[in-house]
């Protein structure tokens, strides 16, 4: 392992910071084994000794910063009025109403029985007429409800004004103006109600319909609704593509991070687009700056990056699941391709010139199929102790769908993109995404099988902390990046 960990320093202390974060914000004794077994390398002085100084460093700073964020527990409701900072807004529906939902942070609260608090991660509702403008922070009253251990809700006192605070300001009002503009421009073009729904969440990331949410659940394809990695990296690609023709290399690196900088103030901070915008402005920063760049090690940088901002963010299933999913198709993916191609005769060159065009055209088929299955497999093993833990089921379709269904996103992202300079193709991509639609609302019944189970929280634990394991022995094995086949796919 201590060739792994000097390849992916970033990694292991970002393991380290977690591990010490999750202690402080849950106590439980695998955490602290996890972080002895993580250590003993370094406390042997087998690892090099600014490793040691930096991995020891973290892991004793990352305990009591998550401890002094963990917020306290309301035994009751309290009344009171305090200081909300608004960080995203949006439109929720409820069986009854639609309003607005204020997300943010209680930069104070004083209590009517003299307690106070600050910091506190926080949701506001309020009805869609006369509704204040989300462009700086407010001074309101009202009473705070817990909602769950780590998020708190402030219900505001009827017939009492939020208070504007001079002197602040939030960039939430510019985010909800320009996503509901471009929520009104699909809606305009695409003429299935179901598809632009579909359409406006891949591009904004939020979710108008509870039925599309519900149907892409029941197939666990709800990771394709939600901004992550592989909408960051078809952003990233399409702005490469769209500057090569005009810029050098240097001036398009510059270009395409303002660009992903420009995308991140649009979408928002929340966790799998936090982690997702970091890796790749890290990695667009390592050319120009002529370091070389591990994904693992970019996947360990963002991790770092986002538990300094708030250690209780380990809390959100988005960040578990999305760092979890990232983490086995780097780490594990490669494996599972072996295991893959084992029942997948590989071809030599003069095999590949020999053959018909027909036969050229099957193996290729057959070679991406066996890439999508190893990832496909992988990210299963990963992510099905957690959604046994936490949902106590796991749809066997998702095997299925997941073949195919992040492609036919993708086309129906690029379709869209293609429609901007050429409107007709708006009709095109109606038509393709309300058929692929079809698939999730309508999936074959005698498939739809789903495996029920209750996992522990320590078979969970030590399920993942297994495969880590297993995967990094292979990369030891193999002496070689763990995402190569991946890299090479790309080229």
């Amino acid at each position: 392992m201590n060739s792994f960990w000097q390849s992916h320093p970033a990694l292991l202390i970002a393991l380290l910071a977690l591990l010490s974060s999750a202690l402080a914000i849950h106590p439980h004794p695998l955490y602290l084994l996890l972080l002895f077994l993580l250590l003993t390398p370094v406390i042997q002085k087998k690892a090099p000794r600014r490793l040691f100084l930096y991995a020891t460093l973290f892991a004793a700073l990352s305990y009591p910063l998550a401890l002094w964020r963990t917020p306290p527990s309301l035994a009751a409701p309290i009344e009171g009025h305090g200081i909300f900072h608004i960080e995203n807004l949006s439109i929720t529906a409820s069986p009854f109403n639609r309003s607005y939902c204020y997300r943010g942070v209680l930069k104070e609260f004083q209590g009517s029985d003299g307690s106070s608090f600050s910091k506190l991660p926080c949701t506001l509702f309020h009805p869609l007429k006369q509704a204040p403008l989300a462009d700086r922070d407010y001074h309101i009253e009202g009473t705070l409800l817990q909602k769950t251990k780590h998020s708190f809700s402030l219900k505001p006192k009827k017939q009492k004004e939020w208070i504007p605070i001079e002197k602040t300001f939030s960039i939430a009002k510019w985010r909800f103006t320009a996503k509901r503009a471009v929520v009104s421009y699909v809606k305009r073009h695409i003429s299935d109600s179901a598809s632009s729904s579909f359409l406006s969440a891949l591009i904004t990331g939020e979710i108008d319909e509870k039925s599309l949410r519900l149907d892409f659940s029941r197939l666990g394809l709800q990771h394709l609704l939600a901004i992550s990695g592989f909408h960051f990296s078809f952003f990233a690609w399409l702005c490469n593509l769209l500057l090569r023709p005009f810029f050098s290399f240097k001036p398009r690196s510059a270009l395409l991070i303002t660009a992903l900088c420009a995308y991140f103030l649009f979408l928002g901070s929340a966790p799998s687009i936090l982690r997702a915008f970091t890796a790749l402005s890290l990695f667009s920063l390592a050319a120009p700056l002529k370091r070389r760049s591990s994904p693992l090690n970019l996947l360990g940088a963002a991790l770092i990056v986002e538990l300094l901002i708030d250690p209780l963010i380990l809390t959100h299933l988005s960040f578990q699941l999305s760092f979890l999913c990232t983490l086995a198709l780097l780490l594990f993916a490669p494996l599972m391709h072996l295991l893959c191609r084992s029942f997948f005769k590989v071809r030599t060159q003069l095999e590949l010139q020999s053959m018909s065009l027909r036969d050229k055209h099957g193996y290729l088929l057959g070679s991406l199929l066996c890439k999508t299955l190893s990832i496909n497999l992988a990210i299963f093993l990963f992510s099905l102790p957690v959604l046994l833990h936490l949902f106590h089921k796991f749809p066997l379709l998702s095997l299925l769908y997941n073949l195919f269904f992040p492609f036919c996103v993708f086309l129906s992202l690029l379709l869209f993109c293609l429609s901007l300079p050429f409107p007709f193709l708006h009709t095109i991509n109606s038509l393709w995404t309300a058929a692929i639609l079809q698939l999730t609302s309508h999936p074959p019944l005698y498939c739809d099988l789903v495996v029920r189970y209750s996992l522990p929280f320590s078979t969970t634990l030590i399920s993942l902390a297994l495969l880590f394991y297993i995967g990094a022995l292979f990369w030891n094995a193999n002496k070689s990046d763990g995402c190569s086949f991946i890299q090479k796919g790309r080229r």
